[in-house]
């Protein structure tokens, strides 16, 4: 068991590092964003490794973890230096990033057999995931590269990925007793064990905001910059 963690430990930081690549490249090689990112993931992998999330109440993990991307991303789309680099953005390389959205339904999976993430967060319960990481190599060719696949239909496929993301978030977020000020699923608390731990904490902190950001940034160019599609 403890092998197999060590290497999902190591797929899930190349998978952060692939992620974070993409976005340099899609940004133009922004140095400040880069930087901010890299920031940020160390931040949470401090607090992470500390063990101050372990003891650290529910309401301080919301605060800390998850609000701090959230407003970063309202302050992009809100701000107009952050509404210029958002119009800027390869939609292309935005598009790549969500095929990781497999790997890392892999890698939860992996961790359910492990007794570490509880069942209800698969996508082969009620998360669509993998399929939507399947589907952006077809958006991503035939859309972004051929041109085959209409703008109306990018838009469409951009909006069902939120949609699917927040229901995600929303379902782990209500079965989760421990870990977030709220709850609904009654889930024994040991099966988050992973979830909180590094590298998985890059998860709720990183990679869910930025598969987020990168389906509001390509509905933003689609609706407002109409000439790029």
């Amino acid at each position: 068991m403890e092998t197999s963690l060590i290497f999902i430990s190591f797929i899930f930081v190349l998978t952060t590092i692939m992620c974070v690549v993409l976005f340099q490249i899609a940004s133009q090689k922004d140095k400040k964003t880069y930087h901010i990112i890299v920031y940020w993931l160390i931040i949470q992998a401090v607090l992470r490794i500390t063990g101050i999330y372990s003891f650290a109440p529910p309401i301080f993990k919301f605060f800390f973890l998850i609000l701090p991307p959230i407003f970063f991303i309202i302050y992009l789309f809100l701000n107009k230096k952050g509404k210029f680099f958002i119009d800027h953005i390869d939609a292309k390389f935005l598009t790549v990033i969500h095929i990781y959205r497999v790997s890392l339904q892999l890698i939860f999976y992996t961790l359910i057999l492990n007794n570490t993430l509880p069942e209800i967060i698969t996508p082969f319960y009620r998360n669509l995931e993998i399929v939507f990481g399947i589907s952006a190599l077809i958006i991503y060719y035939y859309g972004c590269v051929k041109k085959y696949i209409g703008r109306n239909l990018i838009l469409i496929w951009n909006v069902l990925g939120l949609i699917i993301l927040i229901a995600v978030i929303a379902n782990t977020n209500f079965s989760s007793s421990s870990h977030f000020p709220f709850q609904k699923f009654k889930i024994d608390p040991e099966n988050w064990i992973s979830y909180f731990y590094f590298p998985v904490i890059w998860l709720p902190s990183f990679m869910v905001p930025l598969f987020i950001f990168a389906h509001l940034a390509i509905i933003r160019q689609i609706i407002i910059l109409k000439e790029k599609f």
